[in-house]
């Protein structure tokens, strides 16, 4: 339904309204009103308002303080991003520690598993050895509470937030809530003790010099840093959104990335020139701990780019809010009141052929041969140190870059803080499972994806057949 309006109003420029399932309206705005969205202040289109109603988080987890919401996304936006090599070792020992287990060595024969539980485990798993660290994320009983919490939660937030109607939502998020709160207090058993004792030694390190403590590396050290006025109980909290904000949906992503590789055309090889890639840029267990291997996965980087692309996780994006009492004008002349919803159809642009050539054909190196290509070019014609358009061009094809026209981590100062981390960590889970793993094509066309509520869903019950590789 959105496809067939966004084709219709706009790819000509015009704005177009579309109900959710509660009937609740949207204002969805055309491509070329984008940048003018994403630039409007948070007192005059805000994007907080929007996610606490849309996921009915305001209802649903009535316990959890809101108020810190700022300070933990930009702590991740700093932190993530220039720790990766600090949390490269661990994170990748326990990838390649779940992808064993989960999957298996046995080098012999053929197994059958669910793709999506696969990505689900070690996503989940490798996720939380940067959320919480050591001991935790070794703990079965709290892996277990918190992946409870967290598809509850997730569950109940799609459902009420974007099916019941909207006037209904404060009744039903309230019953919901009994068992939301419930899993929550289950994970708060596990999580407050290591909080408060980690936040003890921290005070205590930055008020006695001789106290020798060596900080963990990992969201809940730097929660307890950034909200020094926070208790455990708020610092837990932002850790079980987090959870929830950013592990679904990496592994819906990843369950993507290999469902369009392994319905791609056997003959095109993409699977066996990934593993290429990942053989070269790893040719020792040593490789895997330097950051700077991860940046020469240029074709796994565009391969992950390409499915976010065609699939892109949420299907409206960069959900505002109008705040001013007396409306907003948007650009194309239209009045909105105050409390309206307006965003943009990020399935629809990112699959428009004025900005993607053939977006329907699945292109895993669409966007590492336009880098190739504008390379070779630069060294072909030269380039003077002054040039830049090239440079923003060669940068559009990554996969962490945001734009008007690519949408996946949503764009501007809203964009995704955790996206460097996600891209690594995807890169790292492919090019290990590809290097280390025979995978079976899915014969016949890719299975469909499935609307729920904004969320696009994947199939949750494909089995493949995988083996693990033989290595001379």
């Amino acid at each position: 339904m959105t496809d067939t309006v966004f084709l219709q109003f706009n790819r000509h420029g015009q704005p177009f309204v579309i109900l959710d399932p509660s009937g609740r309206p949207s204002v969805m705005l055309p491509k070329e009103h984008i940048r003018w969205l994403i630039d409007q202040p948070e007192d005059v289109l805000a994007d907080h308002a929007v996610t606490m109603e849309r996921l009915a988080l305001k209802y649903l987890t009535p316990k959890m303080d809101p108020t810190h919401i700022e300070s933990m996304i930009r702590t991740v936006k700093r932190e993530l991003g220039r720790n990766f090599g600090n949390t490269q070792a661990a994170l990748f020992n326990k990838l390649r520690e779940s992808i064993d287990a989960t999957i298996g060595l046995d080098e012999s024969s053929w197994r059958q598993v669910c793709l999506f539980q696969i990505m689900n485990t070690v996503v989940f798993q490798s996720s939380n050895t940067i959320l919480v660290g050591s001991p935790l994320c070794h703990n079965e009983k709290y892996l277990g509470s918190i992946g409870s919490f967290s598809t509850w939660l997730g569950m109940s937030a799609v459902i009420i937030g974007q099916y019941v109607p909207w006037f209904t939502a404060p009744l039903f998020g309230t019953l919901a809530s009994v068992a939301v709160n419930l899993y929550r207090r289950r994970c708060l058993k596990f999580l407050l003790p290591v909080v408060k004792e980690r936040m003890e030694k921290i005070k205590r390190k930055r008020s006695d010099p001789s106290f020798i403590y060596d900080e963990t590396k990992d969201v809940m050290t730097w929660l307890i840093i950034a909200l020094p006025n926070a208790s455990p109980t708020q610092v837990a909290d932002q850790i079980l959104f987090l959870t929830l904000a950013a592990i679904h949906s990496t592994i819906l992503t990843a369950t993507n990335v290999f469902l369009d590789l392994l319905t791609s055309p056997p003959h095109l090889s993409y699977y066996t020139l990934l593993r290429a890639e990942a053989s070269t840029v790893f040719p020792t267990a040593s490789s895997w701990l330097d950051s700077a291997s991860i940046t020469k996965l240029t074709h796994t980087d565009s391969t992950i780019r390409e499915s976010l692309r065609q699939n892109p996780t949420i299907a409206r994006m960069a959900m505002r809010q109008v705040v001013p009492k007396n409306g907003i004008t948007i650009p194309s002349g239209q009045h909105l009141p105050q409390g309206a919803w307006l965003g943009c159809s990020g399935l629809g642009v990112q699959n428009d052929e004025r900005f993607y050539v053939e977006p329907e054909r699945y292109d895993p190196f669409r966007f590492s041969k336009a880098r190739e290509e504008m390379a070779a070019a630069r060294e072909r014609d030269g380039v003077s140190g002054g040039e830049k358009i090239e440079e923003k061009k060669l940068d559009g094809a990554m996969l962490v870059t945001t734009s008007e026209s690519f949408l996946s981590f949503g764009h501007g100062r809203r964009a995704c803080p955790g996206r460097f981390f996600v891209a690594n960590q995807l890169k790292m889970l492919l090019a290990y499972i590809t290097l280390n793993y025979d995978m079976k094509p899915i014969p016949g066309r890719r299975p469909s994806n499935s609307a729920f509520g904004d969320s696009n869903v994947p199939n949750l019950v494909l089995e493949v057949s995988v083996r693990r590789r033989k290595v001379v």
